[in-house]
């Protein structure tokens, strides 16, 4: 009977796991989301809710364990009260308003007023001119996503350390490790969620908060203040896992056999 007691709460543990990690996954998809270019699609989930609601949700999954509530509705606030300012203005515009802030923050003409890419930020810090593509962060990133056994879309037209393909990795990551937990591999979740410490601590949680910080005090747009907020707060959550060894897992003990009492 202890055995399967044991295995019971062996289960429910695994379960909570695949949960977190799901959670995880989801809010760096959302965030790689709202990063890129934005479409028509994604102004009419900005307007009607649904991207705020979906990202509320699983942000408060990660939240609710590691921060107080209070810092958790702080960080996310400016988010709700930017969808309820554009919602009530007409959607053509608020996509013209969107596409033009983006690409004056991210893209030009002319310098980018925040560039979204770990070499801007990596090679600013050493004191040398970024060289996109081909600095030692582009290169190790892309190293980071070979080892994991992705690839480089071949449509994807940007460096592969754009802040977007960085989260989208991210999701790639807690995305195999709750799979592994649903599937009762605790070896195969550790592994993936060792990557995602180490990617967090390599690369995104060493550029992007500052990034983010960057986009909160230069833009002029309500959304992408919100959501630089929201995201500095989501990364520097994550990025204690992968400082506070206390965080990390610790279910990696095989799972216990099934045995009656004889």
């Amino acid at each position: 009977m202890t055995g399967q007691t044991d295995t019971e709460a062996i289960d429910t543990a695994f379960s909570r796991l695949s949960h977190l990690a799901l959670a995880r996954a989801e809010v760096f998809g959302l965030l790689a989301f709202a990063f890129f270019d934005p479409n028509e699609e994604f102004v009419d989930q900005i307007i009607n809710g649904s991207y705020i609601s979906e990202i509320h949700g699983y942000f408060q999954d990660l939240g609710n364990r590691r921060i107080p509530s209070n810092e958790a509705r702080e960080a996310f606030a400016p988010l709700k009260a930017a969808q309820m300012e554009l919602a009530q203005q007409n959607k053509d515009q608020v996509l013209r308003d969107m596409k033009v802030e983006y690409a004056r923050l991210f893209i030009g003409p002319g310098h980018a007023a925040v560039p979204p890419y770990e070499t801007f930020y990596g090679g600013k810090t050493k004191g040398v001119a970024p060289l996109l593509m081909v600095s030692p962060e582009a290169l190790s990133v892309e190293a980071a996503y070979r080892e994991a056994g992705v690839a480089m879309s071949s449509d994807l037209r940007e460096p592969p350390d754009h802040f977007a393909t960085e989260c989208e990795f991210l999701y790639y990551l807690c995305k195999k490790e709750s799979d592994c937990w649903a599937e009762d591999n605790n070896s195969e979740a550790l592994k993936w969620r060792r990557q995602q410490l180490a990617f967090i601590d390599g690369h995104l949680g060493r550029w992007s908060v500052q990034f983010c910080e960057d986009i909160e005090t230069a833009s002029h747009h309500p959304f992408y203040r919100a959501i630089a907020r929201l995201a500095r707060t989501i990364i520097q959550i994550e990025g204690s896992d992968s400082i506070d060894s206390e965080n990390k897992p610790d279910v990696g003990k095989p799972r216990p056999e099934n045995k009656t009492s004889e």
